[in-house]
């Protein structure tokens, strides 16, 4: 996707994230996130396909979830787009795109688990 077709500023990130499909997990890390979605860089080949449900753990109490399709994928890379965030997703991606650049770094490491199941 060429950066005029964006409608979202992209935030670059280096968050890891456990990918699980068809009963296969594997390793990634997002690079970026926006308010429309994310960009994962594969460590680990896993086959995806179908849709995404992201789920950001912040303590044993707090955690926020999203429903996601893939926009994309080839080799080492898959784009997803938001489809149906909660509310505390919504807040995440909000404060990270209102916070100074300088402390969004450690606002991503509040995640202390981010995992992506993606269902056919």
């Amino acid at each position: 996707m060429t950066d005029e077709r964006r409608s979202h500023e992209r935030i670059e990130v280096d968050l890891p994230v456990m990918l699980v499909a068809s009963g296969n997990r594997a390793s990634a890390t997002i690079i970026d996130l926006s308010k429309g979605g994310l960009c994962l860089k594969l460590i680990d080949q896993i086959s995806v396909d179908g849709r995404a449900e992201i789920y950001f753990e912040f303590s044993e109490t707090d955690s926020a979830e999203c429903d996601a399709r893939i926009q994309w994928s080839s080799g080492r890379g898959v784009g997803l787009q938001f489809t149906e965030p909660d509310k505390r997703f919504k807040g995440f991606i909000d404060d990270l795109h209102t916070i100074r650049p300088i402390l969004r770094a450690g606002l991503v490491k509040g995640i202390r688990r981010a995992v992506i199941t993606f269902t056919r």
